[in-house]
């Protein structure tokens, strides 16, 4: 039997394993589903344009559509507006009209946007906030709203409440074998009231509000008994690619993770690290990490890479192994033997060396792939630890670094530096090469001005992309950590 037929039948079986308990599972039809969230009047035809922007620069959430005021969720490639039956639509206006702000591009500007008001009510999304006086209205910053009787905290992050009931059986196999997306209803913003108290709440903090009495992290409430005294751990700069209000907060007695509080007592030494959107951190006292509220429970755990770009988890290294913690499974997953127990060089974030061979890093994502393609959707991530064998440490040359500013339409710099090994030139990026850590390069003039800094950021750009140049370093794989997201085909090949 050939090898394709083979591969043909295990890729069947594989995907028949993966249906029989979607037939077997009973489940509500897809109306049945949606019909349980979906509020009347919703308007749900993406072609759709008759409504009427209350504010432009506002993404257009808030629109007036057949004399009636409605709340437009920004979901891509969709159209979902529910309307506001108690909305006033001649006094109705936003956050942003009834105070005569101007649009800034601020943290905050987010997150009222969903926030409107008229001459009755105050409105989170298409939800009147109970009990709240528009007349006496104050925003106290990070979605928070008082008028000094009643305190609500309204998210900007929607939920869909249909993600509460299964999909149907067919919505499954047409999202397996077609890509479509899975239909979903009932989207609100999260709403909360906060505890009324003698005094007025303020905001003390970024997202942070107290009254002295009780204290709030967005809109869940923090056990601190020292507000006044809470402050964020770290504050990180733009490059790292987090928020400040991402990351740990303090009492001076206790740490927490947003509301959570965390198994360890403030100490000076505490270290934040922020990786790929998610935050860390690392109490040298106790010598244990944290990933958020999780403590990561293991002796001599060592982060190897705290400001790589090229992998989506931190490599850790633990006596004898290395290792990675899963984020989803809230646990520390082995890799590989260690191979830095006797030597551990550091050419760049993401390239290393034991002394006899050379290990870097790669990552890259798997998008849909169907049988018929309508939306491309994220399958898996994944990141690879790669090898050089034989290329020993001593016999390698760092020769220049390489820093180009970034014009104001691109977000990062070109940043990385050149080494040799012998003859050979390589060039191993920092920033400015999503995917790869280690390159190539075929020396020539326009290389010497690279390595000048002698070309702008435009010329550089172009540059990189000649892959007759700068050739990816592929040598062989190491470890591999894949986080699927949901089922594609490309993940059985793969």
């Amino acid at each position: 039997m050939s090898k394709i037929k083979i591969t043909g039948i295990a890729l069947g079986l594989l995907v028949l394993i993966y249906l029989f308990p979607q037939f077997t599972k009973p489940t509500l039809s897809k109306e049945e589903r949606l019909a349980q969230f979906s509020p009347p009047g919703l308007v749900t035809d993406y072609f759709d344009r008759t409504g009427v922007a209350l504010v432009k620069n506002e993404s257009d959430h808030f629109q007036k559509l057949n004399n009636q005021i409605y709340y437009f969720f920004p979901i891509p490639l969709a159209r979902y507006g529910v309307p506001i039956p108690e909305a006033n639509v001649n006094s109705f206006k936003t956050l942003a009209q009834h105070f005569h702000w101007k649009d800034a591009f601020d943290q905050d500007q987010n997150r009222r946007k969903n926030i409107a008001l008229d001459k009755n009510n105050v409105y989170c999304g298409f939800q009147k906030i109970p009990n709240l006086s528009p007349s006496r209205l104050i925003y106290l910053g990070g979605g928070y709203l008082t008028d000094h009787q009643n305190t609500y905290f309204c998210d900007w992050n929607f939920n869909a409440s249909s993600d509460s009931i299964d999909p149907t059986r067919s919505e499954k196999i047409d999202a397996i074998l077609f890509g479509t997306k899975i239909a979903k209803s009932g989207y609100h913003y999260p709403l909360y009231q906060l505890k009324n108290g003698k005094n007025n709440y303020k905001l003390i903090l970024e997202n942070i509000v107290t009254n002295g009495e009780s204290t709030y992290v967005e809109g869940k409430q923090l056990k601190s008994t020292d507000p006044y005294n809470l402050r964020y751990l770290t504050s990180f700069q733009p490059h790292e690619k987090i928020w400040q209000v991402d990351s740990y907060i303090t009492d001076q007695r206790h740490v927490f993770y947003k509301h959570e509080v965390l198994d360890l007592n403030y100490n000076i030494t505490l270290e934040t690290i922020p990786f790929n959107f998610k935050v860390y951190l690392y109490d040298p006292l106790s010598d244990r990490y944290f990933y958020q509220s999780h403590k990561i429970d293991y002796p001599n755990l060592k982060i190897i890479k705290k400001d790589d770009n090229h992998t989506f988890f931190p490599i850790f290294t633990s006596n004898d192994q290395i290792a990675f913690f899963n984020t989803q499974k809230l646990q520390l997953e082995v890799l590989n033997k260690n191979p830095f127990i006797s030597e551990l060089h550091r050419f760049s974030p993401s390239v290393f060396s034991n002394g006899k061979h050379i290990y870097f890093f790669r990552k890259y994502q798997t998008f849909s792939s169907t049988l018929f393609m309508f939306f491309s959707e994220l399958c898996s991530t994944t990141s690879e630890i790669r090898v050089l064998n034989n290329m020993p440490f001593s016999q390698w040359k760092k020769e220049e670094d390489l820093f180009i500013h970034h014009p104001p339409d691109k977000g990062i710099p070109i940043k990385g530096s050149f080494w040799t090994y012998g003859d050979r030139l390589f060039y191993l990026p920092e920033y400015g090469s999503w995917t790869e850590s280690l390159f190539e390069v075929t020396q020539s003039a326009t290389i010497d001005q690279l390595r000048q800094n002698q070309l702008s950021y435009t010329q550089a750009e172009e540059l990189f992309k000649d892959t007759r140049i700068f050739k990816t370093v592929k040598g062989k794989t190491f470890s591999k950590i894949k986080d699927v997201q949901r089922f594609c085909f490309k993940d059985i090949l793969s």
